[in-house]
């Protein structure tokens, strides 16, 4: 019996503090500094880089069973600007099932009022007016990114 009670606490404390949300990641606000998410992702291995002409600090978590990579975007002075996840192995399949279940997330969040175009193999879905910034899903290959820029 002490087994059993074990192995159900194992298991639903690794489902509390192991799985990244759509949800509580969409719902953080833009309020973020570069060194205050620095300090808020202290006990993971951060990277730091330029993306879309801003400076991203990101780092890689789980959306099972896919691996992704989620970032935060900087302007020059230091003010969070947006919000970026993407899948963090350069796998189709993951890129795909990733697309899908962004797709399907932010579908059922935001509704069907969106944009969608293709151009040279890459996939753009736009929603546009939400609340206070745009959402863009990116699909194209080994890669899908979603992008939340404020207005």
């Amino acid at each position: 019996m002490v087994k059993i009670i074990l192995l159900f606490i194992l298991l639903s404390t690794s489902n509390i503090f192991g799985q990244f949300s759509f949800e509580s990641f969409l719902s953080e606000s833009f309020t973020y500094t570069l060194s205050s998410i620095k300090s808020n992702l202290a006990d993971k291995k951060i990277e730091e880089k330029e993306v879309m002409n801003y400076k991203a600090v990101m780092y890689y978590d789980w959306l099972d069973p896919i691996s992704i990579k989620v970032g935060y975007l900087f302007s020059s002075e230091g003010t969070q600007k947006g919000k970026i996840i993407a899948n963090a192995k350069k796998k189709e399949e993951d890129a795909v099932k990733l697309f899908s279940a962004a797709k399907n997330f932010l579908t059922k969040k935001y509704g069907n009022e969106f944009s969608e175009n293709s151009m040279r193999g890459m996939t753009f879905i736009n929603w546009k007016g939400v609340e206070d910034f745009s959402i863009v899903l990116t699909h194209k290959g080994d890669k899908t990114m979603v992008t939340v820029l404020k207005n």
